[in-house]
């Protein structure tokens, strides 16, 4: 992977990360400020989404993170 293909794909990374700290405040907010009107469950998808997100981040995160000392071995 080229250091611009990772440079791209970091770029995707953190609007991801953006889209997760949005989710992760709202699902707060639901549930500690209105709490007595919401059930946990009515969130479950929320929470579901939230770690698929999470997930596919991690590992993605891992394999530029692969990619980029590849290509910093490959350049010695």
């Amino acid at each position: 992977m080229s250091q611009k293909e990772i440079a791209f794909r970091i770029e995707e990374l953190r609007n991801s990360a953006e889209k997760l700290c949005g989710l992760h405040h709202s699902l707060y907010a639901a549930l500690y400020c209105c709490h007595e009107e919401f059930s946990v469950n009515d969130f479950r998808g929320a929470f579901n989404a939230m770690g698929d997100i999470t997930f596919d981040v991690f590992h993605e995160l891992n394999d530029l993170t692969n990619s980029a000392f590849d290509n910093l071995k490959r350049q010695r």
